[in-house]
């Protein structure tokens, strides 16, 4: 009770002194804040209108631009919603009455609400109206694409990856580039009818380079995640019909074209020479005049423009080859001439080293990859197999250590951060001619790293994770991602009857995340890209920390 009238007195003194001072005057004085008050609440960004358009493209079905129009400047936070993600997208640091803000990351047949909040630079903001998007489904000619996943042991980001379609023959005018999350959902895909799609790789502008071995004369597209073509370089034996065609003075842009710290791009060429005396595989006929083409990098500007250029054939060992130097795999890039081609070097992969200014190359058909100076073009060694190899070659070859083992026919390799060597050996016929080969049966792919001592020029096999039942006879890839797992593609699987074959069959492929942390090696993540009913492969796979950049 005492409480009760102690709160009465409190309430009643308060009134008094209120009262005290209440007058007309300040009652205006109260209304001249109120008044302030709404103009400042009015004085806050307004939004004039908004709308979202769905793949304006027409090449990236879940990619979206949200146009947004404010009275005042300002920047714009989108919030986005679906049945089981919360995220945000801003359109950066300008303040500015006109925004298009691209929108990544939206999922396959699905509703998505967007939230706009406009701010101007004094930090007032106002939400606007909310949007919706719903996106189609995949379309009924989508390869299967199985996924399974430990979203907590995979290493952040999204894998990208090229799908072939191989109805017979490949279709050159199939283009798909594909990235899931981490949990395997779709959230983006490129698909396009003017060019094939093989390698994916991220430019510093953020852009995708794709390079196109359709027809294996090749070409490079690049777009932007809207789909849009934003250059596209082609050789002399490629025509092009895609818009923004830069032409560059080479015979073949094929398999690899990377971008280098100063802008300038490296890739592989080809040439054809005529060899009189070009090895075969025939011990009754032991060399014959052939068609030979040896591979070349070229450095070249992004006009086209060709900085310098390093000849195969002018740096390797001619009359050395392997079991598939002899393939005609050229023959309809240079016309099909009397005789055929000879694919004696193929090569499939270049890098750079920024450490020493060096370039890395794989050269599938010698069973071989080399390093060699950007600046001299010296050769600082070679990697694999001795067989064959002339005594002027004898120098640069590294040496095994006890345990280690060659690859054969491999793909993508590369200097990792930690300084190793990792590559996709794919393992074609493990040995070199005239040694008897495995049959396809009995073979292995493998994700495979070595560590390379070049003062000592020698080589250990540090860490290895394949099998039987990966085999893929061509194309693949190995890369090492954060917390050192690694993406090992096993892109080219052929197979009859169930069995693996070097040759044709149905062609399926598996991605395969690796954490290797522990003693034994885990699968986190596994791709599938497999139908019964038509043939797919994948050339390699990249892991990209964001959709943007």
């Amino acid at each position: 009770m005492s409480n009760t009238r102690s709160a009465i007195r409190t309430v009643a003194a308060t009134a008094l002194a209120l009262s005290a001072v209440w007058s007309p005057l300040s009652v205006q004085a109260d209304h001249q804040v109120d008044r302030d008050l709404r103009r400042v609440w009015n004085a806050r960004p307004r939004v004039v209108s908004s709308s979202v358009q769905l793949n304006p493209s027409g090449y990236a079905p879940l990619a979206a631009v949200v146009q947004v129009t404010t009275d005042l400047p300002t920047r714009v936070r989108l919030t986005l919603l679906d049945e089981r993600r919360r995220w945000t997208v801003e359109s950066g640091d300008a303040y500015q009455t006109s925004h298009n803000i691209v929108v990544l990351g939206l999922k396959p047949d699905t509703h998505h609400s967007i939230d706009v909040r406009v701010e101007s630079a004094d930090g007032r903001y106002r939400h606007g109206n909310r949007l919706a998007v719903t996106t189609d489904r995949l379309p009924a000619d989508f390869p299967p694409i199985s996924v399974d996943s430990d979203p907590r042991r995979v290493a952040r980001g999204f894998t990208f990856f090229a799908v072939a379609k191989w109805p017979g023959a490949r279709d050159p005018l199939y283009g798909l580039v594909v990235a899931v999350d981490v949990t395997g959902e779709i959230v983006w895909y490129y698909k396009t009818d003017l060019h094939a799609a093989d390698d994916v790789r991220r430019l510093r502008n953020g852009n995708i380079m794709i390079t196109d071995l359709g027809n294996l004369a090749g070409q490079a597209v690049e777009i932007d995640m809207l789909g849009n073509i934003v250059q596209s370089w082609r050789p002399r034996l490629r025509p092009s019909n895609l818009p923004n065609s830069t032409f560059v003075d080479i015979d073949t842009l094929h398999h690899d074209m990377v971008e280098l710290p100063n802008g300038h791009f490296l890739t592989l060429s080809s040439e054809l020479r005529l060899v009189n005396d070009f090895p075969t595989l025939d011990p009754g006929r032991p060399t014959e005049t052939a068609n030979v083409v040896g591979d070349v990098v070229v450095e070249f500007r992004r006009d086209g423009s060709i900085v310098n250029e390093w000849k195969m054939f002018d740096m390797l060992d001619l009359h050395r080859i392997g079991y598939q130097s002899v393939l005609g795999f050229w023959n309809a890039a240079y016309g099909n001439p009397t005789g055929g081609t000879r694919a004696w070097t193929w090569g499939n992969a270049v890098s750079y080293v920024a450490e020493d200014d060096s370039i890395l190359i794989s050269l599938r058909h010698q069973n071989a990859v080399m390093k060699f100076s950007r600046a001299s073009g010296a050769i600082k060694w070679i990697f694999g197999d001795h067989s064959g190899w002339g005594p002027t070659f004898q120098q640069y070859l590294l040496t095994p250590a006890t345990g280690a083992t060659w690859p054969y026919g491999q793909h993508g390799a590369k200097i990792t951060r930690r300084g190793t060597l990792l590559l996709h050996d794919n393992g074609n016929f493990r040995a070199m001619p005239p040694d008897a080969p495995t049959p396809a049966a009995e073979n292995f792919s493998r994700g495979v790293e070595y560590r390379i001592d070049e003062g000592r020029m020698k080589v250990d096999q540090v860490w290895e994770f394949g099998g039987n039942q990966y085999y893929a006879m061509f194309v693949g890839d190995a890369d090492l991602l954060q917390r050192n797992n690694v993406l090992v593609t096993f892109g080219g699987q052929a197979k009859v009857n169930g069995v693996p074959v070097d040759g044709a069959g149905h062609l399926s492929a598996q991605i395969l995340e690796i954490d290797r942390r522990r003693k034994r090696s885990d699968i986190v993540m596994e791709i599938r890209v497999s139908d019964p009913a038509t043939s797919y492969s994948v050339y390699r796979s990249q892991k990209m920390s964001s959709l943007y950049r």
